[in-house]
């Protein structure tokens, strides 16, 4: 795995070079990757903790290229919101932005936050829907290419009941990057919905495609596994 050999490369050196902040930021980051590949508790909470020490250690060390220290409150701020501390992550973030307000990563990062608290009321928060489209929005304005921005994007078009549009942005996402499971579970639970208005089964088929990519691509989501099997009992 990529993301093993990372986080051993990043720890041996934060091991022979302490006070190197990018090592830490890098190790940081390294964590947080093998936290979201982990299915264990404990181990998803060592590598959590791990990656808030690599990222304090960053903040402390205050290196002089000040980017260094952004990208670790950066971080601290995924692992906030991941915890579901979103004021925590929001404030952070707004002290980020308010330095460098053209940091792609803490928009879309703070689109997260506020997209959390919309789903957190299926949509009847659109104040915190708004202002995730917002930011996602004004993150490919400055990265076209962040399809990771063009996912949330569509997120907030579909929780908003906009399927038309978020059916543009997750196969625009789907082309951009075919190996993204969640991309093509997106879309496919987004073609599943719209066949409930059309009969004639083109929907389904769509949906059942896609579906079946999402599960080979994330062969451990539960979520992917049911959406597939929903579709095929649709069809029958």
């Amino acid at each position: 795995e990529v993301w093993a050999s990372d986080l051993a490369l990043w720890q041996d050196a934060v091991d022979r070079g302490p006070r190197m902040a990018r090592s830490h930021l890098y190790l940081g980051d390294a964590r947080v990757a093998a936290a979201r590949r982990e299915v264990r508790p404990e181990a998803v909470a060592r590598h959590r903790e791990g990656a808030r020490s690599a990222y304090e250690a960053v903040v402390t060390l205050d290196p002089v290229q000040r980017m260094l220290t952004l990208q670790a409150h950066n971080g601290l701020a995924i692992l906030e919101t991941e915890a579901g501390d979103l004021s925590g992550a929001e404030g952070r973030l707004a002290r980020v932005l308010a330095e460098h307000p053209d940091f792609v990563d803490a928009l879309v990062n703070l689109g997260g936050v506020f997209y959390a608290r919309a789903g957190k009321s299926r949509g009847a928060d659109g104040e915190s829907l708004e202002r995730a489209t917002q930011l996602y929005e004004r993150a490919l304005d400055l990265a076209p290419n962040r399809y990771e921005a063009r996912l949330n994007l569509g997120a907030c078009y579909h929780l908003a009941g906009d399927l038309a549009r978020a059916q543009a942005e997750y196969e625009t996402v789907v082309g951009q990057a075919p190996d993204s499971g969640t991309a093509a579970l997106n879309l496919g639970l987004l073609y599943l919905h719209r066949s409930s208005d059309e009969p004639t089964g083109g929907w389904r088929q769509r949906a059942r495609g896609q579906l079946q990519r999402a599960v080979r691509l994330l062969p451990g989501n539960a979520s992917a596994r049911r959406a597939l099997e929903a579709a095929q009992e649709t069809a029958e």
